[in-house]
């Protein structure tokens, strides 16, 4: 299926001037953090951080004049909860203090970089007490009748597709829900592929790490973020069934987004969808059952 709405790893982090300030940062170290760091020259570790030295003198941000206090409020109030900023190890013994040098900072999920699963995310597993059985992922009415002709969700470019285990409350009154035990988020992506502004997340169930955590705290099942407004199609993925039958690997991110890099062709089969709902009504566009008779 061809990609519809133009790729998101070419350099889209100028921001628009009309936009608010925080607004513009935001997205220009989304941009860098998730598919531009390479590109423009700074290192990034195995685990997708990068010193906050380097992203203060990363030619957007010198431009911005951003400084340290302003990147603090706009990683831990960012409604997405996109980032996650540390201080280095060597560090935290002390008390803050505002030399960038001494800060890690990266994108939680949304990479076209090559960043290991291990490293940035938490492994799913069917022995968790809460494994996902349902996870859900938005898109269009024309997305959906490509996805259903091609086979299944494709991660494009990305290094995964999204999902979530419910859909965002402010985007959908009626609550459709998976299973009564479900009760997050979820992120969609226009287009049947993930991109950053559709990033479903959940509470704060994210991946575990290495490194000390100084922001993104959340109630454990509030919803942070939703789909995009455009997004008319939920489709319901067995998580079970994908990794019993299809051997796919599953992974939550810091934020909570619910991951996998599908199968070796980088697909989420049709064979492991459930249903396909209508988002709000609840109306059934195609179901696992009605589609094996």
């Amino acid at each position: 299926m061809a990609r519809r709405g133009g790729g998101r790893s070419k350099d889209k982090g100028s921001g628009n001037s009309a936009e608010p300030r925080d607004v513009q940062i935001s997205k220009a170290m989304s941009w860098l953090l998730r598919h531009g760091a390479k590109g423009e020259g700074i290192k990034m570790d195995a685990n997708g951080y990068i010193n906050v030295a380097d992203l203060m003198a990363w030619r957007k941000f010198h431009n911005l004049s951003v400084t340290l206090s302003e990147l603090h409020t706009i990683v831990d109030t960012n409604a997405k909860q996109r980032f996650s900023m540390i201080p280095l190890p060597s560090t935290t013994s002390g008390p803050p203090d505002d030399d960038p040098s001494h800060y890690l900072i990266r994108a939680n999920q949304g990479h076209s970089l090559a960043i290991s699963s291990e490293n940035l995310l938490k492994p799913i597993l069917a022995t968790d007490p809460d494994f996902p059985s349902l996870v859900v992922h938005g898109t269009n009415d024309e997305a959906w009748n490509g996805i259903r002709k091609s086979g299944g969700l494709k991660r494009m470019s990305r290094r995964h597709v999204h999902f979530a285990t419910g859909v965002p409350e402010s985007l959908d009154k009626d609550r459709v829900t998976g299973e009564s035990n479900n009760t997050s988020t979820q992120k969609a992506a226009k287009n049947g592929i993930s991109n950053e502004r559709g990033d479903i997340v959940i509470g704060n169930q994210g991946a575990e790490t290495s490194l000390p955590s100084t922001s993104n705290s959340t109630e454990a099942t509030k919803v942070i973020s939703g789909m995009r407004a455009n997004a008319t199609v939920l489709i319901w993925v067995d998580v079970a069934r994908s990794m019993d039958e299809g051997g796919l690997k599953w992974w939550r991110s810091d934020n909570g987004v619910i991951l996998t890099e599908g199968d070796a062709h980088g697909t989420v089969s049709m064979d492991w969808v459930d249903r396909v709902e209508m988002k709000g009504t609840g109306k059934t566009l195609w179901t696992r059952a009605e589609d094996r008779k």
